[in-house]
C-alpha cells in the first residue's frame, strides 16, 4: 500500500464543500469526519480546505476551514457560480463535495455513497436528485464506497450517455471496538435494558424495510414477551409495527458513537432488513463490536458482510427466513462462529485505508486534468480521416471528416444554399462572444462557422456516440491548424430535465424518440439518453459566463422547442440570436412549436425570419401568428400527402438588440448567395 505520508507532498490543492454538515447528520457526516481526521494525522490535510457552510462544519483539528455561504436548493445555479469563484480565488486544483454540489469548471471528483433514487426508481426531478444528476454529468471521475455502488453508478452513467469516466472504489472504514464489561453494564442501566434485546438500526420506512423485522418478530408468538426491541432510528414507532411486537418492550433512541458501540455489543443481534444499501455501515459496525447480524442478500450487503452474517432473500418467505435467523444467532455454536468471523471481516475495513484511496483518487483527477491541458496545448499530428472510407470536406486551412454514408455533401451539391446561412451569421458576431451548436452532428456546422469567424468560442453538443467521435476528431483537426481555437464539445441529449429518449436514424441524421413512444411503436435499437438542460451545460462549459452567448443554434429533429425550453437562464441573461429547426411529425410537436413561438415573443423576441429546408429565406415578420400559420400550412401539406417542396423551416429569432444585425445578415446572405 502507498503510505499516506507519500501523498502529502504530491497532493493537489483540494476544496471540500462541507455542505452535508448543513443539511444532514447521518453516516455521510461521520465518514467525512473520519476521513478528515486521518488526513490531518497523515499530513495530507496541508493541501486540503473545507468550505464551512454558514458555520455548520464541526471543527476537526488540523483542517483548514474557509467560510462560505449557506446552501439553498432554490439557488443551485447561483451556488455553482459562487463555488467556482471560491475555487478560482483559492487556486483549487480538485473539488470534492460532501454531497452533490459542484463548481462550473474546476476538475471534480464525485464521491458516491449510494444510487438509491436511481436504482429504486424515485422521481429524479426533485431538486436534490436533479442536483445529483447534474453533478454526475459534470464530474471528471468518481469514487464509490462499495463495488456494488460502483457497478450501479456505471450502469446509470451508461444510461445518461456521455464519455466513460474512471470510477474507483474506497470502502468505508470502521473503528468501533467492543466496550468493556463495566461500560456495557452502565449503558444497560442508563437505558433500562433489562431483557435480552434485538437492535434495529436506522429508519424503519421505505427501502429500510423495518416492517420485515417486525413481521419476523411476530412469528415468535408468545416468546415475544421475553425480548426488548431497541430502535435507533428515532421517531415514534408506527402503531402497525407495535401491534406485531405485542408483548415485547419497544424502545427508541438516537445514540452517539460510544453508545452505539454498547448497543451493538449488548444486543442479541442486529436486524438489518434493508432492500438497498450503498454500503451498509451498521452491518460493519455491528461485526466490529461482536454483534451477530441478520440482513438481506441484496446490493452491497453481501460485499460488506461476507461470510460473517446470516442472509435473508427478500420475497414472500423473507419473514420466516428472518425469524429463523433471529433464533439461530442465539444458538451458542452459531453465535460464537458469527462473532469470530465478524471481527475478522470488520478488521479489513479501516479509515486510514479509505483516506489513502480517496487521496489517490483526488491525485488521479489532478493528473488527468493536467495531462488533458498539456495535450490540448500541444496537439499531436493526427490523420484527417477517422475511418478509411470517410468523406472529406474542405475548409480554408483544414479539412474535416464525415462518415461515408453522410448525406451533407450530396445535399449541398444538389441545393447550393443548404446549410450555408450559419457561417454568414457567425461572421457577423463580435469577437470573443460564444456560439452554441446543439445537435452538432459530426462538427460540419462548427467547422464552417469557425472558418468564417475563428474569434468566437464554440460550444458543441451532440448526444450520439458515433457523431460525437467525429465531432471530437474534427475539432482536434481544427485545433491542430489553429491552436487558439476555443471549441468545447459535450456529449449530451439536451432538453428539460427528467426525460429519456432513444436515438435512431442514419445517413448523417439521428432523431430522438421519447422512451414511452419508442416502447409503444417498435423496440428501441439506438442509444438511450437522459436529458440535461442547456443551461446546465452552458454554465459548466462557459464557467458561468452566460452573458457572452450571442447565438444558440438547435437542430434536433422535432425537439428544438424542448432545447429552447431548457435554456431559460441563457435566454433571460443574454437574449442571444436563436436559430432553430421546426419540424413537427405529430400534432403534439406542432402544438409545442406554436407554444415555443409565443413564449419567445413573451421573452422579448420581436423579429422572426423563416428559411426553408433548402436554405432559401422565405419570410420576415414581427407577428408570431404569421409564423404559426406557416407551421399549419406545412403540417397540412404533409398530412394530406400534397405535392410540396417545403418539409420544414429554420427560424432565426432576435430581440431588439440584434434585430438590425440579423436583418443585415439575411440581406447579405441573399445578396451573396441567392441571386
Amino acid at each position: 500500500m502507498v503510505t499516506a505520508s507519500m501523498h502529502a507532498t504530491a497532493m493537489p490543492r483540494v476544496l471540500i464543500d462541507g455542505v452535508f454538515f448543513q443539511i444532514g447528520r447521518s453516516g455521510i457526516a461521520r465518514v467525512w469526519t473520519k476521513l478528515l481526521t486521518e488526513w490531518a494525522r497523515s499530513g495530507v490535510a496541508a493541501q486540503v480546505s473545507v468550505l464551512d457552510r454558514a458555520g455548520t462544519f464541526p471543527p476537526v483539528p488540523g483542517i483548514q476551514v474557509v467560510a462560505g455561504p449557506a446552501f439553498s436548493y432554490q439557488d443551485m445555479d447561483g451556488d455553482r457560480q459562487r463555488l467556482q469563484q471560491i475555487c478560482d480565488e483559492l487556486r483549487i486544483e480538485v473539488f470534492i463535495s460532501t454531497y452533490y454540489t459542484s463548481p462550473i469548471s474546476t476538475p471534480t471528483l464525485m464521491m458516491v455513497h449510494d444510487m438509491i433514487p436511481e436504482v429504486l426508481g424515485w422521481p429524479l426531478d426533485e431538486p436534490m436528485w436533479r442536483q445529483k444528476q447534474a453533478a454526475m454529468a459534470s464530474a471528471n471521475q468518481f469514487v464509490c464506497v462499495s463495488h456494488n455502488t460502483a457497478a450501479d453508478l456505471k450502469r446509470h452513467l451508461a444510461h445518461m450517455g456521455g464519455s466513460e469516466r474512471p470510477v474507483s472504489v474506497a470502502p468505508n472504514g470502521c473503528d468501533f471496538i467492543p466496550p468493556d464489561a463495566a461500560t456495557l453494564d452502565h449503558f444497560r442501566q442508563r437505558h433500562g435494558l433489562q431483557r435480552p434485546y434485538f437492535l434495529l438500526s436506522g429508519s424503519r420506512g421505505d427501502y429500510k424495510n423495518g416492517k420485515l423485522f417486525f413481521e419476523a418478530f411476530s412469528l415468535l408468538g408468545e416468546e415475544r414477551s421475553r425480548y426488548t426491541i431497541l430502535c435507533t432510528g428515532g421517531g415514534t414507532v408506527e402503531p402497525e409495527l407495535l401491534a406485531l411486537a405485542e408483548g415485547a418492550e419497544v424502545k427508541v433512541g438516537i445514540l452517539g458513537e460510544a453508545d452505539m458501540a454498547c448497543a451493538y455489543a449488548g444486543a442479541i443481534g442486529l436486524a438489518y432488513p434493508s432492500l438497498y444499501e450503498g454500503f451498509g455501515l451498521p452491518v460493519l459496525e455491528a461485526m466490529a463490536c461482536g454483534c451477530p447480524v441478520v440482513t438481506t442478500n441484496v446490493a452491497s450487503l453481501p460485499e460488506v458482510g461476507g461470510d460473517a452474517v446470516l442472509y435473508v432473500t427478500p420475497g414472500p418467505d423473507a419473514a420466516r427466513q428472518m425469524r429463523d435467523g433471529l433464533l439461530k444467532i442465539q444458538e451458542p455454536a452459531t453465535r460464537d462462529a458469527l462473532i469470530q468471523r465478524g471481527l475478522v471481516q470488520a478488521s479489513r475495513y479501516r479509515w486510514d485505508t479509505m483516506a489513502v484511496q480517496v487521496a489517490q483518487a483526488l491525485q488521479a483527477v489532478a493528473t488527468a486534468a493536467a495531462t488533458a491541458q498539456a495535450a490540448h496545448s500541444t496537439p499531436a499530428a493526427m490523420p484527417t480521416k477517422l475511418h478509411p472510407s470517410d468523406q472529406l470536406i474542405e475548409h480554408p486551412g483544414y479539412r474535416i471528416a464525415l462518415p461515408a454514408d453522410h448525406l451533407l455533401p450530396q445535399y449541398q451539391q444538389q441545393h447550393r444554399l443548404y446549410d450555408r446561412f450559419l457561417p454568414v451569421l457567425a461572421q457577423a458576431l463580435s469577437p470573443g462572444s460564444a456560439a452554441i451548436d446543439v445537435g452538432a452532428n459530426c462538427g460540419d456546422t462548427v467547422a464552417a462557422m469557425f472558418a468564417a469567424n475563428p474569434a468566437l468560442t464554440y460550444l458543441c453538443v451532440e448526444p450520439d456516440s458515433g457523431f460525437f467521435s467525429y465531432l471530437q476528431h474534427n475539432a482536434q483537426l481544427i485545433r491542430t491548424r489553429h491552436p487558439q481555437a476555443r471549441i468545447h464539445n459535450v456529449q449530451a441529449l439536451v432538453g428539460r430535465p427528467g426525460a429519456s429518449a432513444v436515438l435512431d436514424g442514419g445517413g448523417g441524421s439521428k432523431h430522438a424518440r421519447p422512451l414511452n413512444q419508442a416502447a409503444a411503436s417498435e423496440p428501441a435499437t439506438g442509444e438511450v439518453h437522459h436529458t440535461i438542460t442547456m443551461d446546465d451545460i452552458a454554465l459548466a462549459a462557459l464557467q458561468g459566463e452566460l452573458s457572452q452567448i450571442r447565438l444558440l443554434k438547435s437542430d434536433v429533429d422535432g425537439f428544438d422547442h424542448d432545447v429552447l425550453g431548457s435554456a431559460s437562464q441563457i435566454i433571460a441573461s443574454s437574449q442571444p440570436l436563436l436559430f432553430f429547426e421546426c419540424q413537427a411529425v405529430d400534432e403534439q410537436q406542432l402544438a409545442s412549436y406554436k407554444r415555443c413561438i409565443d413564449a419567445l415573443a413573451a421573452q422579448g423576441y420581436e423579429q422572426f425570419w423563416l428559411i426553408d429546408n433548402y436554405g432559401n429565406p422565405m419570410l420576415s415578420t414581427r407577428e408570431p401568428k404569421a409564423v404559426q400559420q406557416m407551421f399549419d400550412y406545412i403540417w397540412r401539406q404533409g398530412r394530406h400527402n400534397a405535392t410540396r417542396s417545403i418539409y420544414y423551416v429554420d427560424i432565426l429569432a432576435s430581440s431588439a438588440r440584434d434585430t438590425a444585425l440579423a436583418d443585415e445578415t439575411v440581406r447579405h446572405f441573399v445578396a451573396q448567395t441567392c441571386r
